[in-house]
């Protein structure tokens, strides 16, 4: 069985791998007719499940922004007496 570094005699049965060569491969197959549809599809039926809670997240943002502005305003009617 060759026990020696790199032949360890381990043999694994009823495992078939697969593989297609670079040769034969077209990456941009389809591309037009098919993925770009398929990517409008997919966003449409995402974008009503992630838009409104992301608006909505931003509205709060904004607001709590708007609102620690607004605290941290100086009153001036509180210095008109320090002259």
């Amino acid at each position: 069985m060759g026990l020696h570094f790199g032949n360890l005699g381990i043999r694994v049965r009823g495992v078939v791998s697969f593989a297609i060569s670079p040769y034969e491969q077209r990456a941009m197959a389809g591309f037009l007719s098919r993925g770009f549809p398929n990517l409008i599809r997919r966003f449409n039926g995402q974008a009503f499940i992630i838009g409104p809670p992301l608006i909505a997240s931003y509205l709060y943002y904004d607001y709590i922004n708007t609102k620690a502005e607004e605290m941290s305003r100086k009153n001036p009617a509180d210095f008109a007496a320090d002259v």
